[in-house]
């Protein structure tokens, strides 16, 4: 069973009011000349000369002012000064394990496939930003697989290239690491403590294991039953946080089916064993260039559900992660 409670499921009201909390806030960036510490000690009425680093600590302000405006009006549900992330992608499309090349040419010659010119332009526009996303991690050595990899030296069409040749299995062993660690976040809040939830995970998803691991009252254990299918990956984005110091937020979103167990042991000696499949859209989050590694965000919750095949229905569309 799994123990990450189901979050509400918003209205678009609530998710307009959760892209409005991210704004920056600009508190810390009041021109110099703005402050009431700046007149204290000058009663005069008479013009005062600046120095010359008053004129370059307020042009500095000036131009820090311009760069968060600009990248406010880019990604306007972002938080500059707290670095809680909305989720990048709201739309995910239903997986497949076919190279995009292979998908297409299945597409057009299956009779019992029928596909809606718009809807799959939508998808394709979607996979090529994956691709492209997976590449730039790829170059900035934020995947282990392709840590020393060769094609973190290569061209980027090249590596993309690649990348629509090997369709899903060019990430891999990014998606088992990400398994790995989304299994011992489960484990964690059935069994961990609050500072091993605080390694594994961010956000939503580490309130949600934190107010389990406090209130806990019986012991638990966590088993994995077994896979029903492996995990894959649905999305990859990346955006950039911050222009002042060239800081990248990148969120991968992995889908998992999952044959889970939960046994909780009673004081009186007794346990009770529950087993239940599990189906979740995690993601998972980084910044770069920090070396904090990839930390699960939170789950996503679906509107409609995943159809299994390509149609003229729209992609599913995803809740922003709730609290």
């Amino acid at each position: 069973m799994s123990l990450i409670p189901s979050f509400r499921q918003a209205s678009s009201t609530a998710t307009r009011g959760f892209s409005q909390s991210f704004r920056p806030s600009r508190v810390a960036y009041v021109p110099l000349s703005s402050s009431p510490l700046a007149f204290t000690r000058h009663a005069s009425t008479a013009p005062r000369t600046k120095s010359k680093l008053t004129e370059d600590l307020e042009k500095k302000v000036e131009a820090q002012k311009a760069q968060l405006a600009r990248a406010e009006k880019a990604n306007p549900a972002m938080s500059f000064g707290t670095q809680s992330l909305p989720v990048f992608e709201p739309f995910l499309d239903p997986p497949t394990w076919l190279p995009e090349f292979l998908h297409r040419a299945w597409n057009k010659v299956n009779p019992l496939i029928k596909v809606d010119p718009a809807a799959e332009e939508s998808r394709r526009e979607r996979y090529s930003y994956t691709v492209q996303t997976i590449g730039e991690l790829m170059a900035k050595r934020a995947l282990d697989e392709y840590r020393t990899s060769f094609l973190v030296h290569t061209p980027s069409p090249a590596r993309h290239m690649w990348l629509w040749m090997r369709g899903p299995g060019a990430a891999s062993k990014t998606v088992k690491a990400f398994a790995q660690k989304y299994y011992e976040y489960m484990q964690c809040q059935a069994s961990g403590t609050i500072g091993q939830a605080l390694a594994l995970s961010k956000d939503e998803a580490y309130k949600t294991a934190q107010h389990i691991i406090r209130n806990r009252k019986d012991k638990l254990t966590w088993q994995l039953v077994k896979e029903n299918k492996p995990p894959v990956l649905l999305s990859a984005r990346m955006t950039m946080i911050d222009p002042r110091d060239m800081k990248i937020g990148a969120q991968i979103v992995v889908a998992f089916d999952t044959q889970q167990a939960l046994i909780t042991h009673k004081s009186n000696g007794t346990a009770t064993r529950r087993t239940r499949r599990v189906e979740e859209m995690m993601v998972f989050e980084r910044l770069i260039p920090h070396r904090d590694g990839w930390k699960i965000k939170g789950k996503l919750v679906p509107k409609v559900n995943i159809v299994p095949q390509v149609s003229s229905s729209p992609a599913p569309s995803y809740h922003a992660i709730e609290k």
